[in-house]
């Protein structure tokens, strides 16, 4: 396995270059908002002596201890105690983001004892859409990588390999997981670990005796932080949530192009978002190479010869990614609004870490039909890519030197409905077709390469383009800055703390009015003109002078 160890670890430097070698952090949303803060004050509590039970600095006052999305008590507050925010920041989501996909390597070789499709697995992981948008949440990004190990060490535990020594580093995992911060990796995640504890043959009697333990234990070890957590979410407003509201980030039936397009609808490096996307963070899809999802189309064909294992992890995989898109489902609004706890399962698109999971496990073998139909189909596949190429070369040219005159064509013919449309202009429309041209172009070029790799046997170069394809998938979602970002003191908070002030309390600004707090910041950065207004220039994205003022003054969890 030294061999995936070194491509991943290649691929590691190459996708987080930034990071490791030009002192850039990961800087977006929660991470911002709450992750950096939340440490900064946890850190200086400790120096003091106090063990931070209560937050005194937000709203009137709230528990920190149990508010599990601080990961208090996770490994990664100690980097913070001896590193710079920043530099504890990188450090902790790089290595669990290397850690994951050794985990998901050793998953798969475990279940398929092929290092090919290990390597596959752990790259599809790595650069999964969404796993790479999780770096924006810290504490989504510990929590998930620990979930491959979990099942990894369940399915030893199985085999009956080292019995005792599996059962330890089953209880480590599955406690660590949910200290990472986010309790639904570990709740998704622990449910495809039982699917599988469920169908391996060993004896119902051997099963309880080998799991029993390791269940007792782990509430016993995860019960400091795991209660006070419930009692705390038992009195949020998360058990008020209208089904509006619970079921937000949930994907339309249009984002299903996505799954073979992925930034077919924005691109948020750029600023462009239409369609569905329209007026709102990108929706993450769980995009696994255009290759790789016209491979789980085909699979279904061979569901009849499929092992028993391939069956679950196909069926799972398909049910997890249907749910993401939400009440467009049958029954979906019914279980949320009647049956009680699914009100705390907020935003369905969550459970797509499923879908990552085992798309990523069954990619090899999925690849391995896909070879088979190709040698029949693939010269089509080809010819159809080449006429494909031709005609978005028209469109290319079209689109250049006759998008002026076409779009007043189109105007007239459909009534003017174009120029007094509230989302249609010209300038916006030209780059929407820009955009679309290139997104189609890079897939029928992806297709095509790696359908001639699969025809030519080259798995080197299938590898190789199913991570490109991955690659620019994900890019965009990566927002990087330097390390003063996370500067905590700000000549504000320097001149309150040097008056004799001890009596007074001083209220921040508000996030939520416009142009003013943090929230409304992300939203300039993911959507510029055309298609909004935004204070994020080009200068602005260089500087961050605008988002530090707001941190400056005390926007938001600044106020720690």
């Amino acid at each position: 396995m030294k061999s995936v160890v070194l491509v991943l670890t290649i691929i590691l430097f190459t996708s987080f270059f930034p990071v490791i070698f030009l002192n850039k952090t990961f800087f977006f949303a929660d991470n911002f908002m709450l992750m950096v803060p939340g440490k900064i004050f946890a850190v200086a509590s400790l120096k003091q002596g106090i063990i931070p039970m209560w937050n005194p600095y937000i709203f009137s006052g709230v528990p920190f201890l149990a508010d599990l999305s601080q990961s208090f008590v996770y490994p990664s507050t100690l980097l913070f105690i001896f590193l710079s925010p920043a530099t504890a920041l990188s450090t902790s989501i790089i290595f669990h983001i290397f850690f994951g996909a050794c985990g998901m390597a050793m998953l798969s070789f475990l279940l398929w004892k092929n290092r090919y499709y290990a390597l596959l697995s752990a790259i599809s992981w790595m650069l999964s859409p969404i796993l790479i948008a999780s770096v924006n949440n810290m504490a989504v990004t510990q929590s998930v990588s620990w979930l491959p190990w979990m099942i990894f060490f369940a399915l030893r535990i199985c085999e009956g390999s080292r019995i005792q020594l599996n059962q330890i580093l089953l209880i480590t995992s599955m406690s660590l997981s949910i200290f990472g911060g986010h309790p639904y990796p570990f709740f998704y995640g622990g449910i495809l670990m039982g699917i599988f504890i469920l169908m391996h043959p060993l004896s119902i009697a051997q099963k309880l005796k080998r799991f029993l333990p390791v269940v007792l234990l782990w509430i016993a070890l995860s019960s400091v932080i795991l209660f006070p957590f419930l009692e705390a979410i038992g009195l949020s407003t998360r058990t008020r949530m209208s089904t509006t509201e619970t079921t937000f980030g949930i994907l339309q039936p249009a984002h299903a192009l996505s799954l073979f397009i992925p930034n077919m609808y924005s691109d948020t490096s750029n600023g462009i978002t239409w369609g569905p996307d329209w007026g709102k963070a990108k929706t993450i899809v769980g995009y696994v190479s255009i290759i790789g999802i016209i491979a789980f189309v085909l699979l279904f064909g061979k569901w009849k010869i499929l092992p028993m294992h391939q069956r679950m992890l196909l069926s799972v995989g398909c049910v997890s990614l249907l749910y993401t898109f939400g009440l467009f489902l049958p029954l979906t609004s019914i279980l949320y609004s009647n049956i009680p706890g699914f009100r705390f399962l907020r935003s369905p698109g969550e459970i797509g870490i499923l879908w990552v999971m085992c798309s990523g496990l069954l990619l090899g073998v999925a690849l391995e039909h896909v070879g088979k139909f190709c040698k029949t189909y693939g010269n089509i596949i080809l010819c159809a890519c080449i006429a494909g190429g031709l005609t978005l070369c028209i469109g290319w040219i079209a689109q250049s030197f006759y998008f002026h005159n076409m779009w007043i064509f189109i105007d007239q013919l459909l009534v003017h409905k174009l120029s007094q449309s509230v989302f249609h202009t010209e300038i916006r429309d030209a780059v929407i077709i820009k955009h679309v041209l290139l997104q189609i172009s890079i897939a029928v070029v992806m297709l095509g390469v790696s359908t001639w790799a699969v025809m030519q046997k080259r798995k080197i170069l299938l590898l190789s383009i199913i991570t490109l394809d991955l690659w620019i998938a994900s890019i965009p979602l990566l927002y990087f800055a330097p390390h003063t970002i996370f500067e905590p003191q700000s000549l504000q908070s320097l001149f309150l703390q040097s008056q004799n002030i001890q009596n007074y309390r001083f209220l921040s600004l508000s996030g939520h009015l416009p142009w003013t707090g943090l929230p409304s910041y992300w939203d300039n950065m993911m959507i510029r003109p055309p298609f909004a207004e935004s204070r994020v220039t080009l200068e602005e994205s260089q500087t961050f002078t605008q988002l530090k003022a707001r941190r400056d003054n005390l926007a938001m969890d600044w106020g720690m």
